[in-house]
Parts: structure tokens; sequence; C-alpha cells
């Protein structure tokens, strides 16, 4: 592997990396603050219900996005560089309307970070497939 593969390959890693650590940091909150909040709310029981499978599926996919693209970086294909450019995309663009619809916290910061590192490793990244 030459070194400008390595450097895509590295930026891909930790931005997958930063993604996981977002994961942890959305289970760890929504346990100790938003589920909590939930509670003490006056929300009908159904809402709260939604807003924590909510809570819970934006953390999921965030782990299912880091899994598919470290799948994809190491298949060492065309495909593979397409699926991480989709990925690093995707996750810029969920950061970019949290921004917009949340406002700018940590949570989209280092959502935008992950994206922004996987998609620059996408572009940097050379196939042989």
């Amino acid at each position: 592997m030459d070194s400008g593969n390595r450097v895509a390959r590295i930026l891909v890693i930790l931005g997958t990396v930063v993604l996981l650590l977002s994961v942890t940091l959305h289970t760890f909150a929504s346990q100790k603050v938003a589920f909590p909040a939930l509670a003490a709310s006056n929300l009908s029981s159904g809402m709260q219900a939604a807003l924590r499978v909510v809570f819970v599926s934006v953390g999921w996919h965030w782990l299912v996005i880091a899994v598919v693209t470290l799948i994809a970086l190491f298949a060492q294909s065309r495909a593979g560089k397409m699926i991480v450019l989709v990925c690093g995309l995707a996750t810029l663009l969920e950061a970019v309307g949290g921004a917009f619809s949340m406002g700018i916290f940590i949570g989209n910061e280092m959502i935008g970070a992950a994206g922004l590192l996987i998609l620059l490793g996408a572009v940097l990244l050379k196939t042989h497939g």
C-alpha cells in the first residue's frame, strides 16, 4: 500500500472512530439525560416512546454507517470506494441538517467531523479493482 492510500485509510478510520464515539456519547446521553427528561415531561406516553425509539435509532444507524464504511474500505474495490464516499457524504449531510434544525452542539460537530474525515479519505482513496 502506498503512502497516499495509507493516509486515505487513516482518515476514513479516524472518521469511523469519531462516528463510533458519537454513538457512545449518544447512548450515554440518552440514558442519563434524554430519557429521564422525557419521563419528567408532560408528553403522552406514546410520544415519549416514539422519541426514545428515534433517539436509539439515530445511534444505531451511525453504528451501521461506521461498520459499512469499514467493510467497504477494506474491500479495496471501486464499489468500496463509492460506498465510503456515500457514507461520508450522508454523514456530513446529516450533520448539516442537524445543525440547521437543532443548532450547533457537540453532537453535530462530532458527526460533521466524522463525515468530513470519511469523505476526505474516500476522495484520496485509490482503488485497484
